[in-house]
């Protein structure tokens, strides 16, 4: 009898602690599931978008004049799948991105700036070209040695040096309506960009005066 009690009790305990080890792996993953802290980020951040400044607090944001457009930004996050973007094609300069129905034929529609994005001491093309009329530009396209070897669509992108030069920090809008941007940082290795970082921020909305 106490040995069939013994039993009962041990098999009780070994379901006790399989149950618990259940638990605790189903809490790990969804602690550090990366698409979900990135969702929860990034939703909260854009909730709180513009950033309202009190009036008692204007004094540590600005010095005389209350003026919109300063950034408020968390730490950056830096996602477990990071999802390189490679591209290495030939580069039409005359070909519309956008199609002819936006850009007369024989256009030449990109701006551009250059600097060195792959480490190697030579300058890149950095091109930009609009989509639309407005929230403009919407296409980056990187060029090298006539072929373009990254390309992102956005809103209001904006690419920008970095001084080490392994890769640029590309800027852009993710709702004009509340001043959410974001900003990402793409290292470059062996021919791909690799989205390291990433930070939301906010637009400041200063107090109005009384």
């Amino acid at each position: 009898m106490k040995k069939k009690n013994r039993q009962s009790v041990l098999r009780y305990l070994v379901f006790l602690v399989l149950l618990g080890l259940l638990l605790f792996a189903f809490v790990t993953y969804l602690r550090y599931t990366p698409q979900l802290d990135e969702k929860i980020i990034e939703k909260t951040t854009s909730s709180a978008c513009p950033y309202a400044i009190p009036g008692d607090q204007a004094k540590k944001y600005t010095t005389d004049d209350l003026v919109d457009g300063i950034e408020i930004a968390p730490p950056p996050v830096f996602p477990l799948n990071k999802k390189p973007i490679v591209v290495n094609e030939p580069f039409e300069a005359y070909v519309p991105p956008a199609g002819e129905s936006f850009y007369p034929p024989n256009t030449y529609p990109w701006t551009a700036k250059y600097f060195d994005v792959t480490g190697d001491g030579e300058n890149e093309q950095i091109l930009t070209a609009n989509l639309a009329m407005n929230h403009t530009p919407h296409l980056v396209t990187i060029v090298n040695d006539g072929n373009a070897i990254f390309t992102y669509q956005g809103i209001n992108v904006d690419p920008q040096e970095v001084e080490s030069h392994d890769g640029f920090l590309l800027v852009e809008t993710l709702d004009w309506l509340n001043g959410t941007s974001k900003r990402t940082r793409y290292i470059y290795k062996e021919g791909a960009f690799i989205p390291a970082w990433y930070q939301i921020f906010c637009q400041a909305q200063m107090p109005t005066s009384q």
